[in-house]
């Protein structure tokens, strides 16, 4: 499945939570102000 994240960063959002975990969580790996978990 294709989320438009960044292959070569870990937390394309910048926000402190790497995009596997985001995904995981079901928050927005794209959004830097999706929820907190």
């Amino acid at each position: 499945m294709a989320y438009g994240t960044d292959s070569l960063k870990a937390d394309t959002d910048g926000d402190g939570y790497s995009d596997y975990d985001e995904i995981r969580q079901n928050s927005d790996p794209l959004d830097p102000t999706s929820g907190r978990f």
